[in-house]
C-alpha cells in the first residue's frame, strides 16, 4: 500500500475514533440534566427523612407514661399505642399496627380534675373539683377543644373532648368504655394525641391529632413501618380497661418505637436508603 493509502486509512481509523468519543461525550451530557435532577430528588428524598426524624423527636419528648392517682389507687396510663387513637377511624384494641403508632402526651403534667358526678356515654354535663396543680385558674384552665383523658380507679381510659368549661364541663366522648360510665371520683387530665400512620397508597407519613386534623408531615415515600422497641410480645394481655381503649400491659414497658422510612425510587435509579428512626419517649437512645 502506497503512503497516501496509508495516510488515507490513518484519517479514516481517526475519524472514526474521534466520531466515537464525540458521540460518547455529547450521551454524558445529554444525560447530565437528568441526572442532576435525580440527585436533587434523592437529596429532597433524604432531607424529608431528616425533617421527619426531628419533628417525630420533638412528639416523642413529650411522650411519657402517664401516672395518676385515682380515687386513692395509682393508676398508670401508656404514652405509646401501636395503633392509631381518635375519634375516626380507630385501631382495635389489642391491634400491634405496622402503619400506625399513637403519642399520648399529657399537657403540663400536674393539672388535673376530679369528677364529682359520674360521666356516661356520648356527650355529658359533670361537676368537678380541681386539684392542686390547676393553680388559681378557673376550671384548671380548660378551654372548649381541649382534649382530656378519662380515667378510672379500675384504669378504665376514655378521651373526651372539652365543649364548654365554667361551673361544669360539658364533655363529648371521642373514645371510651362502651358499657361504662366513669363514677365520681375519676380523674380528667389534658392530653394531647400525636397518631402518625402512614399511607401506602398516598406514600404519606400522616400525623393526626385525635379530632378533625388529618395532615400530611412527608410524601413521596415508599414505605414505613412502625415497630414497637423494645420488641414485645403486645396484644396477648393481660388487658386494662374495657372498650376501644383497653391496652395491653406490656405498653407501660415499652421505651419507644422504631419508623422505618424509604423513599419512593425515582426513575432508572435504585431507591433511596432507609433510614431506622427510633427514639424513645423522653430521649433519644
Amino acid at each position: 500500500m502506497g503512503e497516501r493509502g496509508s495516510a488515507l486509512l490513518e484519517a479514516l481509523i481517526a475519524s472514526a475514533l474521534v466520531a466515537v468519543i464525540g458521540a460518547a461525550v455529547l450521551g454524558v451530557l445529554a444525560e447530565l440534566p437528568a441526572q442532576a435532577a435525580r440527585w436533587e430528588e434523592a437529596a429532597a428524598a433524604r432531607q424529608r427523612v431528616r425533617a421527619i426524624e426531628v419533628r417525630l423527636a420533638r412528639i416523642a419528648a413529650g411522650a411519657r407514661p402517664i401516672e395518676l392517682q385515682v380515687d386513692g389507687a395509682r393508676v398508670r396510663v401508656p404514652s405509646i399505642w401501636p395503633r392509631r387513637l381518635g375519634l375516626f377511624r380507630p385501631g382495635a384494641p389489642g391491634e400491634v399496627s405496622p402503619d400506625a403508632a399513637t403519642f399520648l402526651s399529657r399537657v403540663d403534667g400536674h393539672r388535673a380534675v376530679v369528677l364529682r358526678s359520674a360521666l356516661g356515654s356520648g356527650s355529658s354535663s359533670v361537676a368537678f373539683t380541681t386539684e392542686p396543680g390547676c393553680g388559681t385558674a378557673a376550671a384548671c384552665g380548660l378551654r372548649a377543644g381541649d382534649l382530656l383523658l378519662a380515667v378510672s380507679r379500675e384504669g378504665a381510659c376514655g378521651l373526651f373532648r372539652v365543649s364548654a368549661a365554667g361551673e361544669r364541663l360539658d364533655l363529648a366522648a371521642i373514645m371510651e368504655p362502651a358499657a361504662a360510665a366513669f363514677e365520681p371520683g375519676s380523674v380528667l387530665v389534658p392530653v394531647v394525641i400525636d397518631a402518625m400512620s402512614f399511607d401506602p397508597d398516598e406514600g404519606a407519613l400522616r400525623r393526626y391529632d385525635g379530632y378533625r386534623s388529618d395532615s400530611v408531615m412527608a410524601d413521596g415515600l415508599q414505605r414505613g413501618v412502625f415497630e414497637p422497641w423494645p420488641a414485645a410480645a403486645l396484644g396477648d394481655g393481660p388487658f386494662i380497661g374495657a372498650g376501644p381503649l383497653a391496652f395491653d400491659v406490656d405498653q407501660l414497658s415499652l421505651e419507644g418505637v422504631g419508623l422505618r422510612l424509604a423513599a419512593r425510587p425515582v426513575a432508572r435509579t435504585p431507591p433511596a436508603p432507609g433510614a431506622w428512626l427510633r427514639w424513645r419517649a423522653g430521649r433519644w437512645p
